[in-house]
């Protein structure tokens, strides 16, 4: 059968710590649903299981997990660097070896390690010294190599230091210790517990009579909760994309940052973490001085972004910091308007007066020298700041103000700052961060593997709540019988 006579339909599938389970649990899936969101919240999935037989409660469950168990932090740590350091999926052999060295404690995390990057496969490849330095960055920070730093280790290396003592310092970083952490290594090797990691895809099968599939990748989640029900009997898998057991989520932490700009912050708190960092902005605030004063660390870091007036998402093992200004300008993926026909459900919501301002001033009196520092941010300078070019316009600023009140409201912000131009700085973030969903709309409509956060909608036919959207939450179900629904929360561009 060609691929343009299959039927459209969608379909998950699914895997637990590497193992595709999808062929397991078809026959008893109610739904599959992932929540996709644009900052601050953590993206989760949830699985939902009929059990009228109660297999899955009394054995299949406990079966899968005695299986996954076997695919220890031990084995998902060898798989990490043969896909990091070699670039390739590990040979059964090689993997069941150095795996069990891991297990056994015959080998260190550090010495596997340096056994997989300088194998007799690297050897015949002959990496030269800017292969070697990419290798070291993906495997052991877990990360590209900036500029910077790459040139630094190269210019090492080609004054004569060997690739071995280039390793050690690379092994001794805590971006390193960060990934033995995240896969439960300690230093003799032994491998504990990590929770099990929940992968899916949601795919709809020739959607459009063409033969090609449309492919959502949900990512990567750690398993979070199961909890059963009946009659009739249920079981619901949650994972979730940030599990509180990481070491940016837990306990407070005091310390102090010096002379670093927001970038910076983010890579030290992502490596401690063994996690990557992309930075997706053009504004990279310096700080002479900062203070993590008993916060976590994803606390600390999403209070920095408020003020910078940054979003932050941790998703599959990324941190993401982006400007939310810059992705509001990009060409809607999706055009909705009233009449047509492309939702089924829609709601609308407007703060009241009391959550929306018109401007704000942020202020500031520095007790040595008594010197005043303040600026101020209003939505009419936002409007002589918004340029002819663009495409992107917001909604309309006067219309709203007659439903959510009269748009005179002042927010007041004292916070330390160093200038009058860090000030205005400030209170646009702030502003924006305030104002940002005072209006709100959503949308159920039919599957959508296209429509993920941060993705922009140009809305029509509604009247002074027409206008340019971002999406900042997305929720996908796929059901038992293929069916497939996407529900879209939205907040207006700012401008």
């Amino acid at each position: 059968m060609r691929n343009t006579d299959i039927a459209r339909r969608s379909v998950v599938e699914v895997s637990f710590d590497g193992t595709d389970i999808t062929e397991s649990i078809r026959p008893y899936l109610i739904s599959l649903s992932y929540n996709d969101n644009e900052e601050d919240e953590c993206d989760d999935i949830q699985i939902r299981l009929q059990d009228r037989d109660g297999v899955w409660i009394t054995s299949w469950l406990d079966n899968i997990i005695q299986a996954t168990a076997t695919t220890s932090g031990a084995s998902l740590f060898v798989t990490w660097m043969y896909r990091e350091a070699l670039l390739r999926e590990p040979e059964k052999g090689g993997k069941d070896f150095w795996t069990a060295a891991l297990e056994q404690g015959r080998k260190s995390g550090t010495e596997v390690a340096h056994g997989i990057i300088f194998s007799v496969e690297k050897g015949r490849k002959g990496l030269d010294d800017a292969q070697f330095v990419n290798a070291l960055y993906r495997s052991l920070l877990g990360r590209q190599p900036d500029n910077q730093g790459k040139q630094h280790w190269l210019n090492r290396i080609r004054n004569g230091e060997s690739r071995e003592s280039v390793f050690s310092d690379f092994a001794s970083q805590p971006e390193f210790q960060a990934i033995l952490d995240r896969y439960g290594l300690d230093e003799a090797g032994v491998s504990h517990d990590s929770g099990f990691i929940i992968e899916a895809l949601i795919i709809r099968r020739n959607w459009h009579g063409s033969g090609k599939d449309n492919i959502l990748k949900c990512g990567q989640f750690q398993l979070d909760d199961v909890s059963g029900s009946g009659r009739p009997n249920e079981i619901s898998i949650k994972g979730v994309a940030l599990p509180y057991g990481v070491r940016i989520h837990q306990a407070p932490r005091c310390r102090a940052f010096s002379n670093v700009s927001l970038r910076d912050i983010a890579e030290r708190i992502g490596g401690d973490s063994g996690m990557q960092v992309m930075f997706e902005s053009a504004s990279n605030p310096f700080y002479q001085h900062k203070e993590q004063i008993k916060v976590s660390d994803i606390v600390f870091l999403q209070r920095l972004c408020h003020d910078a007036g940054i979003s932050l998402k941790v998703t599959n093992n990324f941190i993401v910091l982006f400007d939310q200004a810059e992705y509001e300008k990009k060409t809607a993926t999706l055009k909705i308007s009233r009449d047509d026909g492309s939702f089924d459900r829609w709601k609308m919501r407007i703060g009241s007066a009391g959550k929306r301002y018109n401007s704000c001033r942020v202020s500031y009196t520095d007790p040595e020298t008594g010197e005043l520092f303040e600026g101020t941010y209003s939505l009419d300078k936002k409007v002589e700041d918004a340029s002819d070019e663009s495409d992107s316009e917001g909604l309309d600023s006067e219309a709203i103000d007659r439903v959510c009140g009269s748009g005179d409201r002042v927010l007041e912000v004292t916070a330390k700052v160093r200038s009058n131009v860090e000030a205005e700085r400030l209170a646009r973030a702030a502003l924006r961060l305030h104002n940002k969903h005072s209006v709100t709309l959503e949308f159920d409509m039919a599957g959508n593997t296209g429509l993920v956060s941060g993705r922009t909608v140009d809305v029509s036919g509604f009247g002074a709540w027409s206008g340019y959207y971002i999406i900042m939450n997305s929720r996908h179900t796929v059901d038992g019988s293929g069916g497939y629904r996407t529900s879209i929360k939205l907040r207006p561009c700012m401008g």
